[in-house]
């Protein structure tokens, strides 16, 4: 028995408010140390004799089995649900092993006590449910799928130019613009995708456009204000929702402020503006382009990217009014916020109680690369981009070395790691244009890159597919991972095409099993590469597997194992008695 992997506080990620009437509780302990929890939870000062517990007989709880909702290395989870009568909450936790019993509660763990009185160092409390503290998510989140478009290397209309077909770098404009993606948004609908994510858009002097000079102007050489809002309007025509990209942590060199600035010095109104250390500027006595011979912070260390300072009132008002007018000019539907997490929080809450006053249905997604959950307690992002679970997904492909087990125990972790809401609304990913293409990860194996695509698809949160993957289109880091889109066909490949639309068609049709069911996790010692979630929703049962493995699983390994793949009714894959190398399957189940 391990009991210091116990593990609970009366917070998030282990206590959260669900809706404004719900809380989750989560409980971590070691895994395979007990056969069952109990939750023991009621109102604090729900008491049959006396109005408070000192003078009280007894304490009216209730008990609910905590469903195992997760396995990983070391650790098992167990979670449940109550709703309040009262908006508050006391509980503690019964633990259960063989014919042994132990309370677990703030003070410890502790041999189980009386049922009518436990002390208060065996509960937790949860003081109160306030709406105003409710993870609210966008009611259209849990059916969205997202499209990255890079705009100078989507699509152009009316620009001349080459359109190279290979490695690019960032100092070439292509000629892509908004006109090109309206033109292309039947494609993106056939194709099944629900949004569009578009980086930034905003004027800028670079073809990636994180270095803003203008926050109220469309770059020209992608169009004008008109013509983004009339690409918004003809998205949503086509059930499109739009995201766009805003860089609040840092500007351009370019930006007015900091030009008056590196004009001026210390005399400049807007020094304050930003983190200057002191005067001159530069060390050298001239910009090297390298923040080690400045004296002011930048993102990273290009002294091209000079960094807001956002507790500046003047600047939090310029930036969240930035923000506002375009939320509301455009009816956009949501945000994407570069280099999210060194923001300051305060800056974020504003941020999203002044986008939530205008579009109260607008997603808000920060990009943070690791632990993310200071910002995902419901009163800053609704989720973030989850590389993580991306590149969980894309390493167990690339790497036999890596078992399904394993693979499935990390993904778990993920997931516990953060309240329900923010992973529901997590922004999952395989690629990006801040990452290399997974096909060529992947080392141009089709196979693998499907198998990748997927399991994406079946996490918790929204998939997005970066451009081009949908026709093969390779590339390596930043910056060849930008190259220009192929529209020729000749340059196309159809068959990864096919794959896409029909699997984002599986997804539209079923991700609710998977967003509102229950799961059970299929890994074997015997075939390490095959890896299969059991979804259950109304009793009907949809079975999703790959095999990612050389060797084909064949009927004995799927009886004993997976038998509803030979019964069930295939929905995305080919039916067949055995599962090939490299295979993917999906089996509905009928049983309502």
């Amino acid at each position: 028995m391990n009991f210091a992997a116990l593990e609970h506080r009366s917070q998030s990620p282990w206590c959260f408010s669900l809706n404004n009437k719900s809380i989750g509780v989560r409980l971590r302990t070691a895994k395979g140390d007990f056969d069952r929890v109990v939750l023991r939870i009621g109102d604090p000062f729900d008491w049959q004799a006396g109005a408070m517990p000192e003078s009280a007989s007894h304490w009216n709880a209730q008990f609910i089995s905590m469903k195992l909702v997760g396995v990983t290395e070391w650790y098992d989870w167990w979670e449940a649900e109550w709703t309040p009568p009262y908006h508050r909450a006391r509980y503690g936790f019964r633990l259960f092993r063989g014919t042994k019993q132990w309370d677990f509660g703030e003070g410890g763990l502790a041999p189980a006590a009386s049922e009518a009185d436990p002390a208060w160092n065996s509960t937790f409390l949860y003081p109160y449910l306030h709406d105003s503290e409710v993870h609210q998510l966008p009611e259209w989140i849990k059916d969205s799928s997202w499209y990255q478009i890079f705009p100078d290397r989507f699509s152009r209309e009316g620009a001349e130019g080459p359109w190279p077909q290979g490695p690019v770098t960032n100092k070439e404009f292509y000629g892509g613009n908004l006109e090109g993606i309206l033109k292309k948004l039947d494609y993106l609908a056939e194709l099944g995708v629900k949004g569009l994510y578009l980086t930034p858009v905003f004027e800028s002097p670079s073809v990636h456009r994180y270095d803003t000079t203008d926050y109220r102007r469309i770059d020209p050489r992608l169009g004008t204000s008109q013509d983004l809002q009339r690409l918004v309007e003809e998205a949503h025509r086509h059930g499109l929702r739009i995201l766009l990209d805003a860089v609040f942590n840092h500007c351009g060199r370019d930006f007015a402020p900091w030009q008056d600035v590196l004009a001026k010095g210390q005399d400049s109104r807007y020094v304050s503006w930003f983190h200057i250390d002191g005067f001159p500027l530069f060390s050298q006595g001239h910009d090297t382009g390298n923040r080690r011979d400045a004296q002011f912070e930048t993102f990273s260390f290009t002294t091209r990217m000079p960094k807001f300072r956002t507790t500046n009132p003047e600047v939090r008002e310029f930036l969240l009014d930035t923000a506002v007018f375009w939320t509301r000019e455009l009816g956009i539907d949501g945000w994407r916020l570069d280099v999210a997490n060194e923001v300051d929080h305060e800056f974020w809450r504003e941020f999203r109680r002044r986008i939530r006053a205008v579009n109260p249905q607008a997603y808000i997604v920060g990009e943070i690369w690791l632990d993310a959950l200071p910002w995902l307690t419901g009163d800053q992002f609704d989720g973030v981009m989850n590389y993580p679970v991306g590149f969980l997904i894309r390493d167990f492909v690339a790497d036999e070395s890596r078992s399904a087990k394993q693979t499935v125990e990390k993904l778990t972790a993920r997931e516990m790691a953060y309240p329900r809401q923010a992973t529901e609304a997590g922004f999952n990913l395989l690629e990006s244009h801040d990452s290399v293409r997974l096909l060529t990860f992947l080392k141009g194996r089709k196979d693998l890159a499907k198998l990748a695509y997927f399991l994406l698809a079946l996490q918790q949160g929204a998939p997005c597919f970066y451009y081009g993957s949908e026709v093969g289109l390779e590339g390596g880091d930043d910056p060849d991972n930008r190259r220009c889109m192929p529209w020729d066909s000749q340059h196309q490949d159809t068959d990864m095409l096919n794959f896409f639309k029909s699997l984002l068609s599986f997804y539209n049709q079923w991700h609710t099993f998977w967003k509102t069911g229950s799961k059970i996790d299929v890994t074997t010692h015997r075939y390490p590469g095959l890896l299969a979630w059991r979804f259950t929703l109304n009793n009907d049962v949809l079975t999703a597997v790959v095999n990612r493995s050389s060797k084909v699983i064949p009927a004995a390994g799927l009886r004993k194992f997976l038998p509803e793949l030979l019964r069930g009714q295939t929905v995305f894959g080919q039916p067949s008695a055995s599962l090939a190398p490299y295979g993917i399957r999906a089996v509905l189940e009928k049983r309502s």
